[in-house]
């Protein structure tokens, strides 16, 4: 709404999270064309678990279990792959997001990008594979 007030108006808008250092630039232009050749509200990237989450476990007091039973005899390749939010980057559409006050629409789409691309940083271990995999993405762009 300030830019409102300043007669400066935007169709769309993206949020660059601080604390993702492997985002790319092809990653950002992609997502962007993306949302806007296909009419979605909102893009981000994310990445496959590297293990399927239905063959999950769960420990409560004590005890190790399935957490969905149904997939104790499914064997993990042949479980469809499942995403989570790299964390990096949202583009949306400023008006929907004015209205809607959420990333994840009904409209939503994605891009899919590496383990190499991403890496959640919570700890000194996780900054420290971070640091790998900046080295690793710089050796193979040369």
């Amino acid at each position: 709404n300030k830019y409102k007030s300043l007669g400066k108006s935007f169709e769309f808008v993206c949020c660059i999270l601080p604390t993702a250092p492997l985002i790319s630039v092809k990653n950002i232009k992609n997502s962007y064309m993306k949302m806007i050749n296909e009419s979605f509200d909102t893009v981000f990237p994310v990445l496959e678990f590297t293990f399927p989450i239905q063959r999950g476990l769960k420990i409560e007091h004590d005890k190790i279990a399935m957490v969905d039973s149904r997939f104790l005899n499914t064997r993990s390749q042949d479980l469809p792959p499942r995403y989570h939010d790299a964390g990096q980057f949202y583009w949306s559409s400023v008006e929907v997001f004015r209205h809607q006050k959420k990333l994840l629409t009904d409209n939503s789409t994605a891009i899919i990008i590496s383990q190499l691309e991403a890496q959640d940083i919570d700890n000194e271990i996780d900054w420290k594979l971070a640091e790998i995999k900046y080295k690793l993405i710089n050796e193979i762009s040369r």
